[in-house]
């Protein structure tokens, strides 16, 4: 993805500085950016917490996350599904589908703002703020 976003970067009218990192633990400054925008990420970062808790730290005041995510449904046949396939794609596509990620936001001090579904339940807009 790296790669591709650099191909990209060139027509971009504004500056794009691209890094790689890992979002447990960034070398950005602190209180360094005024959004963190991340799309299905978080379902495959080993301790999305700490991650988490690394965009509240880079995040001004008042700063804003939004994230794209999928995670567990609150249907409980679709849940029950969920939780039995996930050791699958754990293993095969390092790929937490039932995770409540709304529930690990709010952990990692985010005050949620908005949440909206957009397939059924499973796939979600988060909008928190620090």
């Amino acid at each position: 993805m790296l790669d591709l976003a650099r191909k990209r970067a060139v027509y971009s009218k504004v500056p794009v500085k691209l890094e790689e990192m890992d979002i447990q633990s960034t070398s950005l400054k602190s209180g360094s950016f005024d959004s963190v925008l991340a799309a299905f990420v978080f379902c495959t970062v080993p301790d999305p917490v700490l991650g988490l808790r690394e965009c509240h730290r880079v995040l001004k005041p008042g700063g804003r996350l939004i994230l794209l995510e999928h995670m567990a449904s609150g249907n409980t046949v679709l849940k029950c599904l969920m939780n039995w396939l996930n050791p699958i794609t754990v293993m095969f596509l390092s790929d937490n589908i039932n995770r409540n990620t709304n529930v690990l936001v709010a952990k990692a001090d985010f005050i949620i703002k908005d949440e909206i579904n957009l397939l059924g339940d499973v796939v979600r807009l988060i909008v928190a703020e620090k």
